[in-house]
């Protein structure tokens, strides 16, 4: 009797579980839903007894979101970096990714990576300096910072290829054949930078990149060109220093299309060896209107230059671009405008960045359970943010936080339904610097085209009533 009623206890057991598993299928509850993995910090170097020795095994143990800290030393590596994750030097001069001459030395393929603080040295160099390019870092993906880095004895420093939404702040770039190269790359920043002492191509090459920012960024002592520009539209280049490389500035046509709508403003173009800046393209902009640049060989009344009026301007409102096609420098500067005096501190509100779920996504699964952004501000300094979101399904906070992925989980989506969700993001130290935004998603139909239920949902629901069915007959046949 007791060997009888274990066997339909245990019957009756699975039974339920598998009723209970379809009608979990049938209304979308899923039973694995809000598992969220931590991040971690991973060390390298150092005398910890779990630290890693490579930094390519610590990335291989990573997870996305993961930080690794690299303590002080010389560490002979090619890393590639496949998820989103940081890379934090001790101390900018001493943690030091040597290449030692082969191949490149970061190779980024994931979004939304971070480098800071260390410096990179030594990749491979192709004497032929034919299609065949390494770099000290090759970015490859998108949303990436690369912060408070050094790249020397590199064939190219850093290489951003087929690219979008990237910073590159306070950084040093030198002795290398060619410093910085934005190819087929959008929507990036370079800000606050050392560009100096290339020996072979430039210090800066923009082709076919458009929608970028080049600022506050000294270039000096570059054989060639201090920035050439091939096939790029509407970037802005302001408040830069351009010395005593061979030219300055090139803007150059090329037998498939040229550079248009480009502006450089407040730029300081100092004795450049043959030219301060060559423009061989139409529809370019030398001034934002009121401000132009300074120029070393137009700023002497022996060269027609005056500022009678003191205002900054030189009142002979003119400065045609050498062997251009009639682009001109309408409001020339009388003096540098990034030397001789403290320049006011540029606070940049924070960039939102990589929405997950895209903006106007439609057709969301109910069982999506976060949401995520990234916050980046381009000065370093720490915000504080806030998500939250209409009809309620979530909120989420942080304060004094740093650049990187920020997420709010989020319950109880409905059928159908149209979710806008607000990001708010405050700088800690500079107030009144903020940004907001917010987007917007829908989730999938509860029913299908034809007005009906889906026929996955059919078949489960069928099969359930099956079920019970079978279960009653079988208990009414047993007792």
């Amino acid at each position: 009797m007791k060997r009888i009623l274990l066997k339909r206890g245990l019957r009756f057991f699975v039974i339920f579980f598998i009723m209970i598993f379809l009608i979990s299928i049938n209304f979308g509850i899923s039973l694995f839903d809000n598992v969220v993995a931590d991040t971690s910090i991973i060390f390298v170097g150092g005398s910890g007894s779990d630290n890693f020795n490579s930094i390519q095994d610590a990335v291989n143990d990573a997870s996305d979101g993961d930080e690794i800290f690299i303590y002080e030393g010389i560490y002979r590596e090619n890393i590639i970096i496949n998820k989103s994750i940081k890379i934090i030097g001790e101390n900018q001069a001493s943690t030091i990714i040597d290449g030692s001459g082969l191949d490149d030395i970061f190779e980024i393929i994931s979004d939304n990576v971070i480098i800071s603080n260390i410096t990179i040295r030594n990749s491979s160099i192709n004497p032929e300096y034919d299609e065949i390019t390494y770099a000290g870092a090759y970015i490859k993906s998108d949303y990436n910072s690369i912060i408070d880095t050094i790249f020397v004895n590199c064939q190219i420093g850093l290489i951003l290829l087929n690219s979008t939404g990237n910073v590159i702040d306070s950084c040093e770039f030198y002795n290398n054949a060619g410093g910085i190269n934005l190819f087929n790359t959008s929507n990036s920043i370079l800000n606050n930078c050392r560009i100096k002492n290339h020996y072979r191509l430039w210090g800066i090459s923009f082709q076919r990149a458009d929608n970028n920012v080049l600022s506050n960024c000294n270039v000096s002592d570059n054989i060639g060109f201090g920035l050439a520009m091939t096939q790029s539209d509407n970037n802005i280049i302001f408040d830069n220093i351009f010395f005593n490389n061979d030219n300055g500035i090139l803007i150059a046509i090329t037998s498939k299309e040229p550079c248009k709508y480009n502006v450089f403003y407040s730029n300081d173009l100092i004795n450049n060896i043959v030219l301060n800046a060559r423009d061989y393209c139409e529809n370019e902009s030398w001034d934002n209107g009121i401000k132009g640049n300074y120029w070393s060989d137009y700023d002497d009344s022996s060269e027609g230059a005056w500022d009678n009026d003191s205002d900054g301007i030189i009142d002979r409102p003119l400065y045609i671009i050498p062997t251009s096609v009639g682009n001109k420098d309408s409001f020339p500067l009388i003096s540098p405008a990034n030397i001789g005096e403290e320049k006011p501190i540029i606070n940049n509100p924070p960039i939102i960045l990589n929405e997950d779920p895209n903006h106007n996504l439609i057709s969301l699964s109910i069982s999506y359970s976060s949401l995520s952004i990234y916050i980046n501000d381009l000065e370093l300094d720490t915000f504080n943010w806030t998500i939250e979101t209409s009809p309620y399904i979530g909120e989420n906070s942080g304060f004094n936080e740093y650049n990187g992925i920020k997420t709010c989980n989020i319950t109880d989506l409905a059928f159908n339904t149209t979710y806008t969700w607000f990001i708010n993001v405050t700088d800690s130290r500079v107030s009144g610097v903020y940004t907001r935004e917010f987007f917007i998603f829908t989730t999938e139909l509860l029913e299908n085209d034809g007005g009906g239920v889906p026929s996955f949902q059919i078949s489960y629901f069928l099969l359930s009533i099956f079920l019970l069915y079978f279960i009653i007959r079988y208990r009414k046949n047993n007792n």
